[in-house]
């Protein structure tokens, strides 16, 4: 691999990249790229011809400065350096390109000094010329270990078997750096000489570039085929295209730059940063390698009701549905939120150098706030039924029935409905308050109702369906749902008919729990089993404590039941459960 004389780079112009993505994330059919990036591709495209054609020029020599090139080179490769820098998001892929254009500079630099800086008996000639090789090797590695890390997670670690890829081209450096101990890469005629043959390590560099150039490229489109950007994996392939075809040439050539009316085109170096930096930029471009780009237009296209302004107040970057709103709202919204209307809230941020403001949709909170008032609504009403409901009951029943039922029942729910009088008529100092209390009350109401009902139910029968039961828990837990406690009940078993003592119990347990959870419950979840003997498991999530473990200790003993409580993961759990020589 020969290097000869060269000449240099255009300016900057780097392009920026741009996604190809199709609709809804699928891959894209065709390469879509902002007109600002667009712009930016063609500047850095007239560049590289305005600096190739310099570089010709000055070989002629037409233009009096044999060196500029020299410095346009390193100046476009620290350009896209910067970008690289600014666009890539994946660490991994970020560093290893900017480590390949900083070693591309390397190669100019290195070119430079030898040919324009050392003199060609020196020692140092003859290394520079050696330590082209450093960048020739390593810059196909850079390349391959940035393919192996796109599409990964930015936290993941290099594998060890990559870590030794890097310990080999440690190795062959090493023999590169060496020749003058051994000349197995180049066998000088004589020292100083510039006749020279090739050796095995020669042959062991081309292999090693071709090899892990193939390799990474090879990586680069199975990645892009597992990609959204499959469609356009031929991107990449006429990317490397200029390159592979001026190195064909180079090579072609016996090794030296192809001459045009005698002067050379261009050199080994020109064509090697063109086939990586190409296949680099093609890669952002189709989006396999995801870049910060055209942010702007995404958030001109996007839904989001937002706005930026600069620090004086000026709109500079507004989504297509944001209607602005004027001067003196936006002013104000930086000191709190301004109510645009009944559902819109305007809110701000500040940020560098300006601020961000946004609309806030709160219809459905409004909803639900109406919801909330419709359902307070629903349960006053259904108290008022409740009581009417209860009077008709009563209405129906003979004189002697009514005295035996009240007279077992009423002291069960007394408690009940004097604590919700208690609720009811109390000092309330807050809307939240007076909520609280009322869907207390309820609960308490409706635990009244149905014990009532279940007692009714059970005055002429031994026996009940468990179907009474589970309707009267579940009425209970709707109310509860009303006021923000998470519920659950779960049946294990078939309906049944079961004794009516033991149902009793456990809706009367069950209402126990809930009086000594409230108003702190915030979740509670229920499994009514049915067979092949009834229990009831409660799990509470509430500060409070559980009811006395000496809770109707007598009655519960005569049916032969049990009651056990639990404390888990800062639930608390309660257990009641019948044994089967209760049952007649």
């Amino acid at each position: 691999m020969e290097h000869s004389h060269d000449a240099s780079a255009p300016a900057t112009g780097i392009a920026a990249p741009s996604s190809a993505r199709g609709a809804n994330g699928e891959g894209a059919s065709k390469l879509n790229i902002s007109r600002a990036s667009r712009r930016r591709i063609a500047l850095f495209l007239l560049a590289l011809a305005l600096t190739e054609t310099v570089n010709y020029l000055t070989n002629a020599p037409l233009i009096p400065a044999e060196n500029l090139t020299n410095i346009l080179y390193p100046l476009i490769l620290l350009a896209w350096l910067f970008t690289v820098k600014h666009r890539l998001l994946q660490p991994q892929v970020r560093r290893f390109y900017m480590q390949g254009a900083l070693l591309l500079i390397a190669l100019f630099v290195a070119r430079y000094l030898r040919y324009n800086i050392m003199p060609s008996h020196s020692a140092f000639y003859r290394w520079l010329w050696y330590i082209y090789y450093l960048p020739f090797t390593a810059v196909p590695l850079c390349s391959f270990s940035a393919a192996f890390f796109s599409g990964r997670e930015e936290t993941a670690a290099a594998p060890r078997w990559l870590d030794g890829l890097w310990l080999a081209w440690g190795c062959l450096t090493a023999l590169i750096l060496t020749n003058d101990l051994h000349g197995l890469m180049f066998r000088l005629s004589a020292p100083g000489s510039e006749d020279y043959t090739y050796g095995p390590v020669y042959y062991a560099v081309v292999g090693w570039i071709v090899a892990v150039t193939l390799t990474g490229f090879g990586i680069l489109m199975h990645r892009c085929r597992l990609s959204q950007c499959r469609a356009l994996w031929y991107i990449p392939v006429l990317a490397a295209v200029p390159g592979v075809a001026l190195l064909a040439w180079y090579y072609a050539n016996g090794g030296s730059s192809p001459l045009l009316f005698g002067y050379s085109l261009y050199n080994v170096q020109e064509a090697y940063m063109l086939l990586f930096l190409f296949v680099w930029e093609s890669c952002v471009q189709i989006g396999l390698i995801l870049s910060n780009t055209d942010y702007e237009t995404i958030f001109r296209l996007s839904p989001l009701n937002a706005l930026i302004t600069d620090g004086k107040g000026n709109i500079r970057l507004a989504a297509v549905g944001m209607a602005a709103p004027s001067p003196e709202m936006l002013s104000a919204a930086l000191d709190a939120p301004q109510m645009l209307d009944g559902d819109h809230i305007l809110k701000s941020h500040l940020i560098r150098r300006g601020a961000a403001y946004w609309v806030e949709d709160i219809s459905a909170v409004n909803r639900a706030n109406r919801a909330i008032e419709d359902a307070i609504e629903y349960l006053e009403d259904e108290q008022i039924q409740l009581a009417e409901e209860a009077g008709i009951r009563a209405e129906r029943q003979t004189y002697e029935t009514q005295n035996r039922i009240y007279d077992s029942i009423a002291p069960l729910v007394r408690p009940q409905l004097a604590r919700a009088q208690r609720l009811l008529t109390g000092e309330i100092t807050d809307e939240a308050e007076f909520r609280r209390r009322l869907t207390e009350s309820l609960i308490l109401c409706v635990y009244a109702k149905r014990r009532v009902n279940l007692a009714l139910l059970a005055s002429g029968a031994a026996t009940l369906s468990t179907l009474e039961l589970e309707l009267s828990i579940r009425e209970t837990m709707e109310y509860l749902y009303l006021s923000g406690v998470d519920c659950s009940l779960e049946r294990i078993g078939r309906e049944a008919a079961l004794p009516s003592d033991e149902l009793l119990q456990v809706y009367d347990f069950f209402a126990a729990l809930l009086e000594a959870a409230l108003p702190d419950l915030s979740a509670i979840f229920a499994a009514l089993q049915t067979e092949p003997r009834l229990a009831l498991r409660v799990g509470l999530a509430a500060p409070t404590a559980l009811p006395s473990r000496e809770w109707r200790r007598g009655q519960l003993a005569a049916l032969g039941a049990d009651v056990s409580y639990t404390e888990e993961d800062g639930l608390s759990y309660a257990r009641l459960t019948f044994g089967e020589e209760a049952r007649p």
